[in-house]
């Protein structure tokens, strides 16, 4: 059987760089001026220092943020990736009132 979604699917390829739990947030904390990585693990409470580090080591290796002396900032690139979470955000608002509408009786 064929796989549905090929290896060089571009939403694949998104997914890949941009998914998970955190990713996306931290390109968000970056949106408009560089962070220091203690500025970035302020603004994103929960986030562990290890996961932080790493998370920050796969967007710098893909190239979606930078880091210039001790600040991390968005490349062109990321700042695309970052005029999605406006998109997501409001699919996420919409689909948890839609969920919570469901659940009244």
């Amino acid at each position: 059987m064929e796989p549905k979604v090929s290896p060089q699917c571009p939403v694949r390829t998104a997914l890949d760089l941009l998914g998970g739990k955190w990713r996306l947030l931290i390109i968000q904390a970056l949106e408009g001026e560089g962070l220091r990585f203690s500025e970035i693990g302020r603004v994103l409470p929960g986030i562990s220092e290890k996961m932080l580090a790493q998370e920050l080591g796969v967007l710098t290796d893909s190239r979606l943020i930078e880091k210039g002396g001790q600040r991390y900032t968005l490349t062109p690139m990321g700042q695309e990736a970052c005029q999605m979470v406006p998109v997501l955000a409001r699919f996420g608002t919409r689909y948890l009132a839609h969920r919570t509408q469901q659940t009244k009786p």
